[in-house]
């Protein structure tokens, strides 16, 4: 049986401020197919989180029904 993910991946996040104001209102993010805490990335430096956010690696985690 297997187990049921409390996170899906949701919609690609594209902008900085996208990225921000998904982060300050709790949001989780998918990096690299899994959840994170908002945190780890928030922590990341600016050019390196651009980067990410440039090539698609970052998607908002929504909650699996």
């Amino acid at each position: 049986m297997s187990r049921k993910l409390k996170f899906k991946p949701g919609k690609a996040i594209r902008t900085i401020n996208e990225f921000d104001k998904w982060t300050d209102n709790g949001g989780w993010i998918y990096w690299f197919g899994r959840p994170k805490h908002p945190s780890i990335l928030a922590n990341q430096q600016h050019n390196a989180l651009r980067n990410f956010i440039k090539c698609g690696y970052l998607k908002k985690a929504v909650l699996n029904d």
